[in-house]
């Protein structure tokens, strides 16, 4: 782990913890939300979206903004390679559009090794 960053090997299984929070730094209640979309940049240039509703997405602590995202080798064997990679988190509420959304950026949050030699 590079700096204290969690690190996604290409072409490996991963569960990513992630904690939501507000400006101040505290927890996002998602108790409410009815779809939670995780975005990464794939290598193609278009980004790879996990959602709650396929199942790779848990609400671990609804309180305190807390998911886990599981991503599948084929999942990130397509995420583009890098360090101090940035991915956001879509939080709706109600279809969308037409319901609410939020967006939590995690800007540098974690790196994606090549599953190369």
């Amino acid at each position: 782990m590079a700096q204290g960053r969690p690190e996604i090997i290409q072409g490996s299984d991963r569960t990513l913890k992630v904690t939501m929070r507000d400006i101040n730094g505290d927890g996002i209640n998602i108790a409410s939300e009815t779809e939670i979309i995780a975005c990464f940049k794939k290598i193609d240039g278009t980004y790879l979206e996990i959602t709650l509703s396929s199942g790779q997405i848990s609400k671990t602590d609804v309180n305190l903004g807390k998911i886990s995202i599981t991503f599948t080798d084929s999942d990130t064997s397509l995420i583009e390679a890098g360090l101090k990679v940035n991915f956001k988190v879509k939080l709706d509420v109600g279809a969308h559009p037409g319901g609410t959304r939020r967006i939590v950026r995690f800007d540098q949050q974690i790196d994606v090794l090549d599953g190369d030699c």
